[in-house]
């Protein structure tokens, strides 16, 4: 019996992880404040651009709100870091992914997160959906509004979406239950009006890389052509007590930490390179949070940016920075 097809994406070129990082935005606030007016907010956990508006989203927990809750805030924010609006999700995850997928100049974007969280055994609300909704300066929104479009896959959990701009696609990353994940798949945005059906992917299931958690958590990835980005690492400082068996590094100043980033095929699952970065080493507490393609403007045609984020500043006053490199290989 004839296995059946597999669905690719052509090859595409890809960034090259060794390309010096360029500043794009570097320690801005978010939209989180007290009622008093003092700065407050926690780290952003992902963050999207809507490049047609020149804005850019960051998402990350509600100060004030439990990690079980899963409540988050939305930042709006332009290319000069300046804020011009927010949202509030109600329950709807930990926001380690926001996707961004621009409607149009003039209008806001739809966005793209996990929903209807369950709470794992640390205490963190992860969503077993995907919610896709229209960003609402001033709003808010709950699992009950957003638009299903939770890949048709069974013991799909820990679901999180990444937006290819420049090649309009989707990529899911998630885990099953009783499986050994985490998994991605890759879909064309023209597929997106409804729940995500594996029959219509641009490419099959593939398993991703995962490196020891405890020493270096997933934080964020991102989908360019025919390639997939991943990024993992832990804040300098982090409690060498959780490590004492002496198997993790101890990010530090000193050692610049020990933030990489991966490049993977999207429709082999190989992994084809991978980069310890030192951008932004001089960052107080400096932790690698969020992946985004930006297509930044170069004439008729965007130039693809592959951009990474750092949270970065003191205890619940937290700021949020992005780099990012554009040269092609």
């Amino acid at each position: 019996m004839a296995k059946p097809v597999v669905a690719t994406i052509p090859r595409t070129e890809r960034f090259d992880l060794r390309d010096e990082s360029s500043r794009f935005l570097v320690k801005r606030k978010l939209a989180d404040v007290k009622a008093d007016g003092r700065y407050r907010s926690y780290v952003h956990q992902s963050f999207g651009f809507d490049h047609l508006n020149e804005r850019v989203y960051f998402a990350g927990r509600k100060y004030g709100s439990d990690e079980s809750s899963g409540d988050l805030v939305v930042t709006q924010m332009d290319f000069d870091g300046k804020i011009h609006g927010s949202m509030i999700l109600d329950g709807l995850g930990h926001g380690s992914q926001i996707g961004v997928q621009p409607r149009g100049a003039g209008k806001a974007p739809y966005l793209w997160t996990e929903a209807d969280p369950e709470v794992n055994d640390e205490g963190v609300a992860w969503g077993r959906r995907i919610g896709r909704f229209v960003f609402d300066d001033g709003g808010s929104v709950s699992t009950g509004d957003v638009e299903d479009h939770t890949p048709r896959i069974d013991g799909i959990h820990n679901v999180r979406p990444a937006i290819d701009p420049i090649f309009q696609r989707v990529l899911i990353k998630y885990n099953v239950r009783g499986e050994d994940g985490p998994f991605a798949q890759v879909w064309p945005l023209s597929a997106a009006g409804k729940r995500l059906d594996p029959r219509a992917a641009a490419t099959g299931r593939i398993k991703l890389p995962s490196p020891n958690t405890q020493c270096q958590p997933s934080q964020g990835f991102a989908l360019y052509g025919s390639f997939i980005y991943l990024m993992y690492g832990r804040p300098y400082g982090h409690n060498k007590g959780d490590h004492d068996d002496g198997r993790c590094e101890f990010p530090s100043r000193r050692t610049k930490g020990n933030t990489r980033i991966l490049c993977v095929d999207a429709n082999t699952g190989e992994t084809v390179d991978t980069f310890r970065t030192r951008a932004l080493r001089h960052l107080i507490y400096r932790e690698p949070e969020g992946m985004a393609i930006w297509p930044a403007p170069n004439g008729s045609t965007p130039q693809p940016r592959l951009c990474f984020g750092f949270a970065s500043g003191l205890a619940n006053r937290r700021l949020a920075s992005i780099v990012y490199k554009d040269a092609l290989a």
